[in-house]
């Protein structure tokens, strides 16, 4: 295939998927392209997302090295997603590549950060979906005609202000004794270095249906609070309720409402877990 009907075929490949990216501001997906030397071939860049504000021009362009002949997937000649940010009057631009920089993400999007968060400078959040489509937001800031990565965050579900250098918020994890996705994990944000520092709930609702894969020791619960030691058998079927990290404990419910108390420790490896993506 000829590097120009290649160029076509990218162009109506992510056209197609700009239903999904967010062109703002009247901003179609556009091919730019530079010829180099004959033996390193052609940079040719796909806009995949554009925003515009009152006083710059937003967008996110995909990089690929073309040689004359195309003998493999497009994947395999991508070099790069970079952020372009480009001052209206002419005074200032800059270029940054993106942490997915060798894969081609959906979903992507370009936003300003909310006011509820209070920056001082223009600060931008690129959202896209990536590998086994987890969600990735990234807050850049633009100061001083110069792009910075501020902080990323892995499958967002919150973000606010908690004080003058601190953001907080949640995302979604998985938990780990089955690996069932929950959305409560808190995490915050530092601004005086940027580092983010993700945390267990002390206490977390897991509510997942699973089967024991080897038995499992632990306390049956009576409704006067008495314990009396119980064995849940290999192949029964049960559920994972609350677990209490601080104790080193977990609520467990087998199919007729008996509630049993077991220890975590070792407790991953004699549980079905969840496997989905």
């Amino acid at each position: 295939m000829k590097p120009f009907a290649f160029y076509v075929c990218l162009l109506l490949i992510f056209s197609c998927k700009g239903k999904a990216d967010k062109m703002a501001g009247g901003i179609t997906p556009s091919v730019d392209s530079t010829t180099l030397s004959a033996d390193a071939g052609k940079l040719v860049y796909i806009e995949r997302a554009g925003f515009r504000l009152r006083n710059y021009i937003v967008s996110v362009k995909t990089k690929f090295l073309l040689p004359d002949t195309l003998s493999e997937d497009s994947s395999y000649y991508l070099k790069g997603n970079y952020l372009m940010v480009s001052d209206k009057a002419g005074h200032g631009a800059d270029t940054l590549l993106l942490e997915a920089s060798n894969t081609s993400p959906s979903d992507l999007e370009i936003r300003e950060a909310p006011d509820s968060l209070h920056f001082k400078t223009l600060v931008l959040n690129i959202h896209w979906r990536g590998d086994s489509d987890m969600r990735t937001d990234v807050f850049i800031e633009y100061s001083n005609d110069k792009l910075n990565e501020l902080f990323s965050v892995d499958e967002l579900e919150a973000l606010q202000r908690k004080d003058e250098w601190t953001f907080s918020g949640f995302i979604t994890s998985r938990d780990e004794l089955v690996g069932a996705a929950e959305r409560d994990y808190p995490f915050t944000v530092s601004l005086k270095d940027h580092e983010v520092h993700i945390e267990n709930p002390p206490k977390q609702y897991i509510g997942y249906p699973t089967t024991a894969l080897a038995a499992i020791k632990g306390y049956r619960l009576s409704a006067q609070n008495d314990t009396v030691a119980y064995t849940i058998k290999k192949g029964t079927t049960l559920t994972v309720d609350t677990l209490y990290r601080a104790q080193k404990r977990v609520r467990l419910i087998l199919p007729d409402s008996t509630i049993i108390r077991a220890g975590t420790d070792g407790l991953a490896d004699k549980l079905q877990h969840n496997t989905a993506g």
